[in-house]
């Protein structure tokens, strides 16, 4: 029995976890620079420490002395999808990252969370683009206040970016398969052979 072939061109497919994956790697890769950055700006005394954890979420997670700073990206929504039978549809996600840092006093607890919140709203903004995040907005902040699980009298408090990433390409209505579950799929059809006849022109410009 020969098996069977089919044709799929299966086109573009961005799920949610592509969004937060490729944010933690560019928070990962920038992070050094742009704090060091802000510390200069701000002629600090000290040095901003480096994030000690990267994730996609923080639910049910317990951040301990060593885990902190801690950066999370929570997990981007599908806020809509753009487009049309005779176009790949657009993605439209919203994105919220936060950074929670641990301090004695509030105030100090505040200046670290707003000074994380707002390093990482300008990596994100300038360093972000191709896919696939192809385009960035901020369009807000905010802080939430963190449960500290010990009893070192401490005070932790997130500051959270929100974002709007947009992807040119999440899929493509008009792919796909055209045969269910075969054993194999070229990525278009193959030629086999072409027979191209071409007729002559007369001085006059008829056929001949």
């Amino acid at each position: 029995m020969s098996a069977v072939v089919g044709i799929a061109d299966w086109g573009p497919l961005v799920i949610s976890t592509d969004i937060d994956d490729a944010t933690v790697e560019l928070l990962r890769t920038w992070m050094p620079t742009y704090l060091r950055q802000f510390g200069q700006e701000r002629a600090l005394t000290f040095n901003l420490a480096l994030p000690r954890f990267y994730g996609n979420t923080f639910v049910g997670q317990e951040f301990l002395d060593r885990q902190l700073p801690a950066v999370v990206v929570v997990a981007a929504r599908g806020a809509a999808m753009r487009g049309g039978q005779s176009q790949a549809y657009e993605g439209i996600w919203s994105l919220e990252v936060a950074t929670i840092v641990r301090g004695k006093r509030p105030p100090a607890t505040r200046f670290l969370a707003s000074a994380y919140e707002g390093i990482t709203r300008r990596l994100i903004v300038q360093q972000a683009g191709g896919d696939p995040m192809n385009h960035v907005s901020p369009t807000g902040m905010r802080f939430e206040q963190v449960p500290d699980g010990t009893e070192d009298g401490r005070y932790l408090l997130a500051g959270i970016s929100v974002f709007e990433v947009r992807t040119d390409k999440v899929v493509a209505p008009t792919a796909g398969p055209n045969v269910p579950d075969a054993d194999e799929y070229l990525d278009e059809a193959t030629v086999v052979e072409v027979d191209i006849e071409v007729e002559g022109v007369s001085e006059e410009g008829v056929f001949t």
